[in-house]
């Protein structure tokens, strides 16, 4: 067999390619064989004259690999099944895919069956289902050596259910990240054994679930948590007490108005913390001094580079320049603090800050602003959203600096002009927000 023919085997090649193989292959056969080769020839000259857009189609298999697993994870699961079918390559590209992502659209277009029987075959990498109402059950579903796993909003799955489908030795020991994020049916019960079991588990989302400090009082570890966000639960000063006795792995924690205390800051400075949201939470009070000391123990035992204190009514200047002093902070959420004002402006000023949010915060006027955007080389994202001192000095500092992400939403300061100033200007913007502006009568 010569190699014109080995390569007409191939069933990958384009329309095109086989065409011209066989008149190659023709043109060094005699006979039978060569009036064989013209006819196959011709055949396919006439497909390629009827069909030009499948041919360009085809092109798609040529595409680099890691392009098309990007494209394909844009998708929903009804239209993998269907590119599935199309040819050996689509198949293998993919059931080779390592990522499969859930919309409520694709589930209502599919049958549970399809889907148990999808998820085992393609044994994803990363699995997300979220807000899929019609998933009843996890039941059947095979998942392999998953790495992440997102339930969020799935209300009709059983907490038994959901234990039996985490209870695979192999899932076990390679699960990293999981997403229950608004799973109201999670008990206590069921976030124990998970966290007793998953000794791998790193990061974990438990936000806008229904547990308390019993989920954290495993007979004697729990898995090594690096991430929580405990956002909106009932979990207590207890819970923190627990996971500085079992470990000290946690680096991000949200405890966004839970029901914690001052106390609950001495327990975090056994944490190497870097990212800390306390939003919300309302202990510190302007007589309170002792919150004052409480914080400033934590900044110095901690290395916090992302700090949320959004709503926080008794926030004060002393505090937030504590924490400029005390720690490497890069991101820093005050939003609707009353109680912030100029004072801080020196500490922010000299500090290396990437993004910075001071949304519907008073006490800041027009020159504290310009001095924040033209003196903090570092910013790069910045968020001036309900402020009434954003006017059109401020814009004309923004459109001098490095800043490539503002929100300046609710600025009744703000005219048209402005904006368009600030966007005709700063063609390297990544993002402007500027919503729900009485003064705007134009759309970019």
């Amino acid at each position: 067999m010569s190699e014109l023919e080995k390569r007409l085997r191939d069933k990958s090649i384009s329309l095109k390619e086989r065409y011209q193989l066989l008149i190659q292959l023709a043109k060094a056969s005699t006979g039978q064989k060569r009036q064989y080769c013209l006819d196959k020839a011709k055949q396919i000259q006439h497909r390629l004259k009827q069909t030009p857009a499948k041919v360009e189609a085809s092109k798609l298999i040529h595409v680099p690999l890691e392009l098309l697993s990007l494209i394909f994870r844009h998708l929903e699961l009804v239209d993998l099944l269907r590119l599935e079918q199309t040819c050996r390559k689509m198949r293998a590209l993919v059931t080779g895919l390592n990522f499969m992502f859930m919309t409520p659209t694709s589930v209502s277009r599919m049958s549970q069956e399809q889907l148990i029987r999808y998820v085992s075959k393609v044994k994803p990498k990363r699995l997300e289902l979220l807000n899929c109402r019609q998933l009843q059950s996890l039941n059947g579903i095979k998942v392999g050596n998953l790495t992440h796993l997102s339930l969020t909003n799935n209300a009709k799955i059983p907490p038994k259910t959901f234990i039996a489908f985490l209870s695979d030795p192999a899932l076990r020991k390679s699960l990293v990240s999981l997403n229950l994020s608004r799973y109201l049916k999670l008990d206590d019960n069921a976030l124990g054994r998970i966290l007793y079991f998953f000794h791998n588990l790193e990061r974990l989302d438990v936000s806008f679930c229904r547990i308390t400090d019993q989920a954290f009082k495993p007979p004697d570890k729990i898995a090594p948590l690096k991430h929580l966000n405990a956002q909106e639960t009932e979990i207590t000063n207890q819970t923190i007490h627990e996971l500085k006795r079992v470990q000290k792995t946690l680096i991000s924690l949200n405890v966004r108005k839970c029901k914690l205390n001052k106390a609950s800051l001495l327990l975090l400075k056994d944490f190497q913390l870097k990212e800390l949201d306390l939003t919300g939470l309302d202990f510190m009070t302007p007589s309170n001094i002792a919150a004052d000391t409480c914080f400033q123990v934590l900044f110095d035992h901690c290395h916090l580079n992302s700090f949320s204190l959004t709503q926080c009514p008794y926030l004060t200047n002393d505090m937030i320049i504590c924490l400029l002093g005390l720690c490497p902070v890069e991101t820093l959420i005050v939003d609707s603090s009353a109680r912030l004002t100029s004072q801080i402006v020196p500490a922010i000023s000299v500090s290396k800050i990437k993004q910075l949010s001071l949304g519907s915060c008073p006490g800041f006027g027009t020159a504290d602003l310009i001095n924040i955007i033209s003196s903090v080389d570092t910013l790069e994202s910045i968020n001036l959203s309900g402020s009434r001192s954003v006017n059109t000095h401020v814009v004309d500092a923004l459109v001098k600096s490095k800043v490539d992400s503002i929100n300046v939403s609710q600025c009744s300061q703000l005219e048209s002009r402005d904006l368009l100033k600030l966007a005709s200007n700063r063609g390297d913007l990544k993002s402007l927000v500027a919503l729900d502006n009485p003064q705007l009568t134009v759309r970019l």
